[in-house]
């Protein structure tokens, strides 16, 4: 059975090479991106991005102008990533680099189709909640779209259930296929006969994710099944004097938590009061208020 198209996201391609690599992260990053371009010639089908295809939306002419040499036309389906745009901001789209690579064959989706034989692909970028109802009759529906979502546990607090990967699957029932990306870790959830894929990074970027394996997807229309093909990875890549330093603040980090932990009985009586009538009369952005908050529950 022929594969329909690959899926991927979070490629965060850059300038700089993150101070945890110790290896030619340049030239490792584009070995990446030549990789998927063969995976695309040899099954014949598109490559669809969930977002975030660059680290910066101001990126040089030298990446531009690396990708736009290595990146067929017509291969590649993305959407802007928070990453992709200034400001986080999809209104000032035009002023990217991923602005700038939608005019040379590249296909950028905001809020649009793109039709195939067999499957329909629409395009939900960062920032953006709306999509619209279509009767297209004998097409599979796919998803594109760039909004944390989760699994087992949230990533962080302040995550609310409505973006656990069922309940995204629920918000979005036309789909029958759900390409999300911003959480780099990767996994599949299956439910009805649906299925949502959070792709993962395509690079290892950050100390812990050492022992992350990249993968892409391929997808499989006729089944809606998809099969993980997972990138070359370099041994030696990472700097092991910044894994040390990032392994003991996370010690003294957890160590911290613990202390406070066994505090709590002996805490100020007024503690969460002081905290609350401070955040009230300082200037503090909203969503880090409703995190403090959280917190003191």
């Amino acid at each position: 059975m022929k594969p329909s198209a690959i899926l991927t996201a979070d490629w965060h391609l850059r300038d700089t090479a993150p101070i945890s690599r110790c290896d030619n992260y340049w030239e490792d990053m584009w070995e990446s991106v030549d990789f998927l371009v063969d995976l695309s010639i040899k099954h014949k089908c598109p490559i669809l991005d969930a977002g975030d295809l660059l680290n910066k939306w101001k990126a040089s002419s030298a990446l531009l102008y690396t990708f736009i040499k290595k990146m067929p036309k017509g291969v590649l389906i993305t959407i802007p990533g928070n990453h992709d745009l200034p400001n986080h901001n999809l209104k000032e789209f035009w002023k990217s680099g991923l602005g700038v690579l939608g005019l040379t064959g590249i296909t950028v989706l905001i809020d649009k189709w793109e039709l195939f034989p067999n499957f329909a692909v629409y395009g939900s970028p960062y920032g953006s909640d709306i999509y619209p109802e279509i009767d297209i009759s004998k097409k599979s529906k796919v998803l594109l779209s760039h909004e944390i979502v989760w699994d087992d546990k949230p990533l962080y607090p302040g995550l609310t259930n409505k973006t656990q990967a069922l309940k995204v699957m629920e918000k979005y029932p036309e789909f029958d296929l759900i390409v999300t990306g911003h959480n780099h870790q990767s996994f599949t959830v299956e439910h009805e006969g649906r299925l949502l894929v959070n792709c993962g990074s395509l690079k290892r970027m950050y100390a812990d994710q050492k022992d992350f394996k990249p993968r892409v997807w391929l997808w499989y229309e006729e089944t809606n099944t998809v099969e993980p093909v997972y990138l070359p990875i370099k041994e030696d890549a990472f700097n092991i004097e910044h894994l040390e330093k990032n392994k003991k603040n996370k010690e003294r980090k957890d160590d911290l938590t613990e202390k406070l932990s066994d505090c709590e009985d002996v805490l100020p009586q007024k503690y969460e009061q002081n905290v609350k009538e401070y955040i009230e009369t300082n200037r503090i952005r909203s969503k880090t208020k409703s995190l403090i908050l959280e917190c003191l529950e």
